[in-house]
């Protein structure tokens, strides 16, 4: 199967600070060991509902590059 993709590819994480579910030193560490280009967001865990604008933008980012 080879290396998982986040190794090989360039990856992009939203940081959900108010998440109740996964701890945000958890997610920092995850997107730290992905070389992630990161955004942070006041939402909880569902980030594309609680920060829509913000995902949009990180998404846009990614599709530029």
């Amino acid at each position: 199967m080879g290396p998982p993709a986040w190794q090989r590819l360039p990856s992009y994480y939203a940081i959900a600070t108010r998440d109740q579910m996964i701890p945000v030193a958890g997610q920092r560490l995850m997107a730290e060991r992905m070389n992630a280009t990161t955004v942070e967001v006041a939402t909880g865990h569902v980030a594309m509902l609680g920060a829509p604008d913000a995902i949009a933008e990180l998404i846009s980012a990614a599709a530029e590059r």
